[in-house]
């Protein structure tokens, strides 16, 4: 079981003023703002939390004198209710575990929805022509970054560390629901202090308190080939700064492909029609063909070749993403029609009509 009095060192007989003092004096020694160590700050504020509540306390002390379970692990052991040592009614279990684990949830629904805060989402629109390429793009957005001024602490250089008005140093804030069913209260982070129960005295002239300023971000970022529309690439540290979580959040980057005139894409293999002449299609050649890279390629035509017929380049698709090897390139035979024909033309599109063909 924790000793709450040890942590903050002070005797058990300390008055609340004793236990007030030394709880401020160890909160601006280990804040993590001033570079302290975060563990020994929640310890802290744990101990500051029971021993400044005069029924919390008085549990406390019936615990610990008699071995009791651990405030601080309260799920660890199992409360023995028949027990007069913890003297709890209906109401009191109740509002015991609605602190703890509206506590718990409360802090953790906190942080995730700061860390959603931290991603920024951008779309980024490709050519299929990039895509096999690879590409590198140019992109300016708005986020927040960490306060030059006051390294992201929200508070003006050297400004010491009170207890918050708020809350009291505890860091919650209740708020008190009526409804149809009866009054419901739950618990919440401190919004002035965000939880921690102590915040600056003066707050930076520059971010106003928040640690963080908002600004433009110019940036080229590099796009690998073989990406698909729908898919998202991450980019570490790029996104909005938490003073919170003191961290930086990611660029996300939404892939979009654009419609390509001449070639469908269905997954990593590429398609296209391949115009042929009337004359090849039943005598047989050569056709050349350009592909999504620009190189021209020759296929060879067999006689009597049907439409609708495929052929298949093999390694002439879109590179795989981030792997070896490339899909194919399907080509489909389509009549290659002219737009007007010439005397000569007609005349002999007559002959091959009356020899049935």
């Amino acid at each position: 079981m924790k000793d709450y009095y040890k942590i903050l060192g002070v005797s058990r007989d300390a008055t609340t003023e004793e236990i007030k003092k030394a709880y401020r004096r160890l909160a601006h020694k280990y804040h993590p703002d001033k570079g302290g160590d975060e563990e020994k700050f929640k310890e802290i504020n744990e101990a500051y939390q029971v021993l400044s509540d005069a029924e919390k306390r008085r549990k406390y002390d019936e615990m610990l004198a008699s071995g009791g379970v651990s405030f601080g692990s309260p799920f660890s052991q199992k409360v023995r209710l028949d027990s007069n040592l913890f003297d709890f009614g209906f109401e009191d279990l109740t509002s015991f575990f609605e602190e703890v684990v509206g506590d718990l949830f409360n802090k953790t629904f906190t942080q995730k929805v700061e860390k959603e805060k931290l991603d920024i989402t951008l779309s980024v629109d490709l050519t299929l022509e990039e895509v096999v390429k690879g590409a590198t793009k140019s992109l300016s957005y708005l986020r927040y970054g960490k306060c030059l001024r006051c390294k992201g602490s929200g508070a003006e250089p050297n400004s010491r560390m009170i207890e918050c008005e708020i809350c009291r140093g505890t860091g919650k804030a209740h708020q008190v629901n009526q409804t149809f069913w009866g009054i419901f209260s739950k618990v919440h982070p401190c919004p002035e202090c965000k939880g921690r129960g102590v915040k600056h005295e003066i707050k930076c002239v520059v971010c106003k308190g928040e640690g963080k300023v908002e600004k433009e971000e110019k940036i080229k970022i590099e796009i690998p080939p073989g990406v698909d529309t729908g898919q998202i690439l991450t980019f570490k540290g790029l996104g909005n700064y938490s003073s919170l979580l003191k961290e930086f959040g990611d660029l996300l980057i939404k892939i979009v492909v654009l419609p390509h005139p001449k070639f469908k894409r269905r997954g990593d293999n590429l398609y296209a029609f391949l115009e042929v002449p009337l004359a090849k299609l039943y005598l047989g050649g050569k056709v050349d063909f350009v592909d999504i890279t620009g190189k021209k390629i020759t296929i060879k035509i067999p006689p009597l070749t049907k439409v609708g017929s495929l052929f298949k380049l093999q390694g002439l698709g879109v590179p795989h993403f981030r792997r070896r090897g490339r899909g194919d390139l399907y080509l489909k035979v389509s009549l290659k029609m002219p737009s007007r024909l010439t005397e000569s033309q007609k005349e002999l599109l007559k002959k091959l009509e009356q020899e049935g063909l």
